[in-house]
């Protein structure tokens, strides 16, 4: 049992071990470029976003190791660039790894704008071949509210409910997003935030975003049947929409 405590210590070591960070080391030639643009409403760069990128090894006995590469900022339009140089071991389908670019934008107004959280994070697998560009451009969308009325709730069973939730163009550019009409990923509130609690209940905040079309969509569950339906409201800048919707 005297061993015991040591192992413990030394297996917590291993399993969280960090390369020699390449944070400083210039990429001068065959040099692979992440580069992108954050926008906001009206295609209007924004500034100060944090992107650090890293790759991670996963290894299932000393656990992952994970080497940082890059960090930068978006300038004053809302651009950044990383260029760095890929190792051997680390291109192609047989990599033991990946890279990843973790995005940071706590800087923004969460009351004003939709923001990608501290954790969110872009993995990039099987790179091929160095001297290659990579593009990671993104929307964060400015946020309103809208006022939603649910009405006429009368569940039968436990397994019933009643609820309001919003999808909206937001994140990554995928070249085409059919849903909501946009080049844009889907963001999305609710799922459980917005749910009716009684006969009638009145939600006063239910985020949207501005200047975009807003897919608001009634989820419930009633006579055992599970229904989701969806109506698409473009919101505009002077925003005062109010909505009512019976059970």
């Amino acid at each position: 049992m005297k061993y015991l405590l040591p192992s413990i210590i030394f297996l917590c070591l291993i399993a969280c071990t960090r390369d020699q960070d390449d944070l400083t080391m210039p990429c001068t030639a065959d040099c692979t470029t992440i580069k992108g643009r954050f926008v906001t409403l009206n295609n209007q760069g924004i500034e100060g976003i944090q992107l650090k990128l890293e790759y991670r090894n996963p290894q299932p006995v000393l656990g992952s190791r994970t080497t940082f590469i890059r960090e930068t900022v978006t300038d004053s339009d809302g651009n950044y660039e990383m260029e760095f140089y890929a190792n051997d071991d680390q291109l192609g389908s047989d990599a033991a790894g990946y890279f990843r670019v973790n995005v940071n934008a706590d800087n923004l107004d969460e009351n004003t704008f939709f923001r990608l959280t501290t954790s969110s994070g872009y993995a990039i697998h099987d790179l091929n071949r160095r001297d290659t560009t990579i593009d990671l451009s993104f929307y964060l969308p400015q946020k309103a509210w809208i006022t939603v009325d649910l009405n006429n709730y009368a569940p039968i069973d436990g397994t019933d409910f009643f609820e309001v939730q919003t999808l909206y163009p937001f994140g990554l550019d995928i070249g085409s997003n059919p849903f909501l009409g946009s080049i844009y990923n889907t963001g999305f509130s609710g799922y459980g935030n917005f749910r009716a609690a009684g006969t009638s209940t009145t939600f006063d905040q239910v985020p949207i975003a501005v200047g975009e079309n807003n897919v608001i969509r009634i989820h419930k569950r009633k006579n055992a049947t599970t229904t989701a339906t969806d109506t698409t409201i473009f919101i505009g800048p002077n925003n005062n929409l109010s909505l009512s919707f019976d059970y």
